[in-house]
């Protein structure tokens, strides 16, 4: 080899962010800039396309590159702190949580996520053990927990403080079983396309003034980074559940039960919100006409040429009836509109609508919209109070009002929620046990409760679920509990 090819410089790579596609935005080019191959120096700026990376060849340089082209890939564009302090999780909490989604991603993408640790871990985990910083300790993990970067940390910690570095192990522990449980839940077959999804979700919260506000955010985003937050929030002392007003450190046995709150998990009191409903209306589904042979008008004088049985007379018939239960919670996105139309389409039937305002504790959450023919007034219909809360109640309150043989359909997207609007696993247990228990049938808009309920005047609808969280691996793709 000649001197020439031999001092050749190497040339430096690139991170390339406007190949990426994203569903919540056009593609655009970015500024790239060189940037260290440490931790803190590399960052991107998806709203103003621009990005810091390292251009080396090293392993480092590359998955750095790796985790920065996921954040632009995946990562919100802008977190309103309006939504954040609606959902009343810590920001810094919230930003923590992405970055573990991005290291997961990046994992799931071919990548090492362990070549991210550039030493420093240790050091950042000696100073929160040395200054008894359990809710620093707590955010700094979450951000790197599922890599030797997270290890490493909590090693460092207990260099000062070994009571403190046995809880953070519990802690991370949980985490990591918590991120299993994500994967899991949105089907390990496609995980990482649905956690990484940015798929439009509109996030709603109520403002200052109780209205509904909507939030657009990547779907992943909520289904996975919201998630891991409001797990990891349970941790935290001084602030979040539990542990409010208690500023001392969790022993490993505390530590451990923190993690296991989500178990503890509860629905909302159920209160009922009367509202008026002095319309009649027998509607498509309540009431109908159907042929006869026997009558005084021969309103069907077309069929004797048609019918065997000469059915020129019609009579009115009550349709089965039926319960529709509407989760009217801000991911449902559900407009009057949206309402109205089932109404008008169902109102023979019982049509109940629910929402929880998360934390409240006087607040009405459900609300009898239509009667079997008595129906509520177009601009009276309650707007819902932003989260769901009481899913498993409402269900047993509409199951008190179903006549024998009706059908029940549900119309919610599978996510049920405690009494401040976080999703907990053994709620999600309770809410699909009532769907086996009472042959529920679960849609998730009203068109579809529609058909079903169409379909359910010839047929017995089967028990069904929507949504990652209520479906379990042995159901027809599209949800249908089988039969034990």
């Amino acid at each position: 080899m000649s001197n020439e090819n031999r001092s050749r410089p190497v040339e430096p790579v690139r991170a390339m962010p406007e190949w990426l596609t994203r569903e919540d935005r056009p593609t655009e080019a970015y500024r790239v800039e060189e940037g260290a191959a440490r931790r803190g120096e590399a960052w991107t700026n998806i709203s103003e396309a621009r990005m810091r990376v390292p251009f080396g060849r090293d392993d480092t340089s590359r998955v750095i590159r790796a985790h920065e082209m996921v954040h632009a890939k995946v990562s919100p564009v802008t977190l309103e702190r309006e939504l954040v302090e609606g959902w009343h999780l810590p920001m810094d909490l919230l930003i923590a949580a992405e970055e573990m989604r991005v290291n997961m991603l990046v994992g799931m993408a071919g990548f090492d996520p362990d070549a991210l640790c550039d030493g420093s871990e240790v050091r950042a985990g000696e100073i929160a053990g040395q200054n008894n910083d359990w809710n620093g300790a707590v955010h700094s993990l979450l951000a790197m927990a599922g890599t030797k970067a997270g290890n490493d940390f909590v090693r460092g910690v207990g260099k000062h403080n070994k009571e403190m570095e046995l809880a953070l192990r519990e802690v991370h522990k949980a985490v990591k079983k918590e991120w299993r449980a994500i994967v899991r839940d949105n089907g390990r077959d496609r995980a990482g396309q649905r956690i990484g999804s940015t798929e439009v979700h509109r996030a709603a919260i109520l403002d200052t003034d109780d209205d509904v506000v909507f939030h657009e955010v990547p779907l992943g985003f909520m289904v996975a980074t919201k998630r891991l937050a409001e797990f990891a929030a349970a941790f935290l002392i001084g602030e979040g559940e539990p542990g409010d007003g208690d500023a001392s450190i969790p022993t490993p046995g505390e530590a451990e039960q923190m993690g296991k709150t989500r178990g503890n998990a509860r629905f909302a009191r159920l209160i009922e919100k009367p509202i008026p409903k002095p319309r009649r209306s027998d509607g498509i589904i309540g009431r109908k006409r159907v042929a006869t042979n026997v009558g005084r008008n021969p309103r069907r004088i077309n069929r004797m040429l048609t019918d065997p049985e000469k059915r020129v007379f019609d009579r009115k018939v009550r349709g089965r009836g039926g319960i529709v239960l509407i989760d009217q919670s801000g991911s449902m996105s559900l407009t009057e509109d949206d309402i109205y139309g089932l109404l008008e389409a169902a109102p023979g039937c019982v049509i109940i609508g629910y929402s929880h305002r998360p934390g409240s504790s006087g607040v009405p959450n459900i609300w009898v919209i239509a009667d079997r023919g008595q129906v509520c007034e177009r601009g009276h219909i309650p707007t819902g109070n932003g989260g769901n809360g009481v899913d498993g109640p409402a269900v047993e309150f509409a199951q008190k009002r179903r006549r024998k043989g009706e059908p029940f359909i549900w119309v919610c997207d599978g996510v049920v929620t405690d009494h401040r609007d976080h999703y907990m696993d053994n709620l999600g247990t309770i809410c699909r046990r009532q769907v086996e228990k009472y042959g529920i049938h679960m849609v998730e808009t009203p068109d579809e409760a529609i058909a079903a309920l169409k379909r359910a005047e010839h047929q017995t609808l089967p028990a069904r679920v929507c949504g990652p969280y209520l479906r379990k691996s042995g159901d027809e793709p599209d949800g249908t509990i089988r039969a034990a």
